[in-house]
């Protein structure tokens, strides 16, 4: 980001505490992003004028002017024009995660999910929806002359969607996350799986529905592939699951030795969510497992308050959910790295069963 040339960004208005706040908040945005940023602030009455704005305040970024509304919309048009300046440098380094949306409820579900728990995080919501042309729905458009095709009709749902929620609860501004939304064409997986490389998000959060039918087929035609392709972590949230704030997760293990890679993610986790961790050792024959895991993470995770427990049997999946939800985690969280029961939660029945019987979300690192 050293390379990138500086945003030069003039702030036009009247000289009071609102517009002093106004640069405040770019300020403090643009370094959150390590974007380099030269801000002028123009107060002057003749260069107001000079400028023949429409109104003020607004915002100049090069060749572009965003106006703030002040008839009861400012925090809106406030985020939309940080929003857009932003995006002129993707962001920069400000934390991202995937958020993709089918425009299903299950996915609209997840992705409210995300952006409250993203608001907590103070990182920002990569809201995403992919097109994939259909034939059916081509010829049908064709048949019924329709002025709108398909791609635009998902195009407008997909924003208006985003639009409802990219919005600040109550009167702070920029209390929840900034969104940046995405609209590709293509395959799903791909999309996906390309996107969350290319702006490095910390995971992805997707929605999971308890209906057999419905499941299966959402597992095969995109969650699956994602989960067994993605280097980040992936979230699902299951169907009607609402957020609740990140206290306390469990990680469910069976291998002794465990990947660096996903210690590193799982590290990463808790120090990002700041919160407790219990380890639920699965199967394990070595009852000193948990035990050394522990000490191995409390190296890491000095401050974080590690409990292990152990679960035995064939019913996997009813005493994982009953384990964390005794530990009143809010995330349950399972590696797919491992070569053990854990790994079925990828490529077997347990997968299936333990989204259906879920009430948590599940982290698949």
């Amino acid at each position: 980001m050293n390379n990138t040339k500086p945003l030069q960004i003039k702030v036009l208005g009247s000289a009071t505490s609102g517009q002093q706040m106004i640069i405040s908040l770019i300020e403090k945005s643009l370094n959150k992003a390590e974007l380099p940023h030269e801000i002028e602030e123009v107060t002057d009455i003749s260069s107001l004028i000079e400028s023949k704005l429409e109104s003020v305040p607004a915002i100049q970024v090069n060749s572009d002017t965003y106006f703030l509304n002040n008839n009861g919309r400012f925090n809106q048009s406030f985020r939309k024009a940080l929003s857009e300046i932003l995006q002129k440098a993707e962001f920069g380094l400000w934390p991202k995660v995937l958020v993709p949306i089918d425009l299903s409820d299950v996915s609209k579900n997840a992705s409210i999910y995300a952006q409250q728990l993203l608001s907590e995080l103070s990182m920002v919501a990569e809201m995403m929806h992919v097109y994939t042309p259909n034939a059916k729905q081509i010829i049908d458009h064709n048949d019924t002359n329709d002025h709108k095709d398909p791609e635009q009709i998902s195009l407008d749902e997909f924003n208006q969607f985003v639009d409802n929620i990219d919005t600040d609860w109550g009167s702070d501004l920029l209390s929840s996350s900034l969104i940046d939304r995405r609209f590709k064409v293509g395959f799903a997986a791909d999309e996906i799986l390309a996107s969350a490389q290319k702006f490095q998000v910390k995971f992805i959060v997707m929605g999971t529905t308890g209906n057999q039918t419905k499941l299966k087929r959402w597992l095969g035609s995109v969650s699956t592939t994602v989960l067994q392709q993605s280097t980040k972590p992936v979230l699902l949230v299951p169907q009607n699951v609402r957020y609740q704030k990140i206290k306390h997760i469990s990680y469910a293990f069976h291998d002794t030795i465990q990947d660096l890679k996903t210690l590193e993610q799982l590290i990463d986790i808790v120090n990002t969510f700041k919160c407790k961790l219990s380890l639920i050792s699965v199967n394990n024959e070595d009852d000193a497992a948990g035990e050394n895991l522990k000490a191995i993470l409390g190296e890491k995770l000095e401050d974080c308050d590690i409990r292990v427990s152990y679960i035995s049997g064939d019913q996997v999946t009813t005493d994982l959910l009953k384990e964390a939800q005794l530990q009143n985690a809010q995330i349950l969280v399972c590696s797919s790295r491992q070569k053990s029961p854990i790994q079925r939660l990828i490529n077997g029945s347990i997968s299936i069963d333990l989204s259906i019987e879920t009430d948590m979300p599940l982290m698949i690192l």
